[in-house]
């Protein structure tokens, strides 16, 4: 099962966004080589626009056999478990895939400052450095995990409807965070709502061990993505039932 993931579903991706990748940089690189002086080249923000979309086209398309009626019967029938298909799912998109684009970076990025510092006459500043690298690495993870869970649950690739249920998703979040922080600290029940907050007494926010919300929080999206893999398992087993 993990053969066929990677051969028809990372293998193309793979090489379609690598392709992406060296054409903008090329472009850029090209659109600046009339320039004099210093450059700056925008590595970082073009390996990320390319690491997150690249993330949420394979989880889109990552149960894309459950979206064409003609495979979707021979994919469920496959002689594995409901286990064994989503692990391999998780692995060829959400661990395989992203050490790919990873080492797509490390690749390009000594090519082309090399290439750029052939052809322009001025000094070249090139910034390969990209900070909270945790967290995007598990923003990307985040974004394949609701995708494929989108691509899973309704059925079809459908671009429009994962999105609307993402904004959903983000506007419970953004609600259970709001209600969480005015129930915690009065000074913002106080400033949300008009009322009258002592602000020269010791408040919550020094009273509670920050340290621990913080670490909580972070930890709770850690997780999110298997979570939503979770949720995947059991769309899946719900349509083989």
């Amino acid at each position: 099962m993990l053969k066929l993931d990677l051969r028809f579903l990372v293998a193309p991706t793979f090489l379609i966004s690598t392709f992406v990748f060296f054409v903008i940089l090329s472009i850029n690189i090209l659109a600046l080589y009339d320039s004099h002086g210093t450059q700056d080249i925008e590595f970082n923000s073009n390996y990320m626009f390319l690491f997150f979309i690249s993330l949420v086209v394979i989880g889109s398309i990552s149960f894309k056999e459950v979206g064409k009626q003609n495979e979707r019967v021979n994919f469920l029938n496959l002689p594995t478990s409901t286990l064994e298909k989503t692990l391999s799912k998780f692995l060829s998109t959400s661990v395989i895939f992203p050490i790919l684009l990873i080492a797509v970076f490390f690749v390009f990025s000594p090519l082309f400052e090399g290439f750029a510092r052939a052809i322009f006459s001025g000094e070249l500043i090139w910034e390969n450095t990209i900070e909270n690298k945790k967290i995007l690495f598990i923003t990307g993870l985040l974004l394949t995990a609701f995708f494929a869970y989108g691509s899973i649950k309704y059925n079809t690739i459908s671009f429009v409807k994962i999105i609307l249920w993402l904004i959903v998703f983000i506007a419970i979040i953004a609600a259970l965070n709001f209600l969480l922080g005015i129930s915690l600290f009065p000074e913002l029940r106080a400033e949300v709502f008009g009322l009258e907050h002592d602000y020269n007494r010791t408040t919550s926010n020094e009273n509670m061990n920050s340290d621990f919300i913080e670490n909580l929080g972070m930890t709770a999206f850690y997780l999110s993505p298997l979570v939503f893999w979770v949720l995947t398992f059991f769309a899946l087993k719900e349509k083989e039932a």
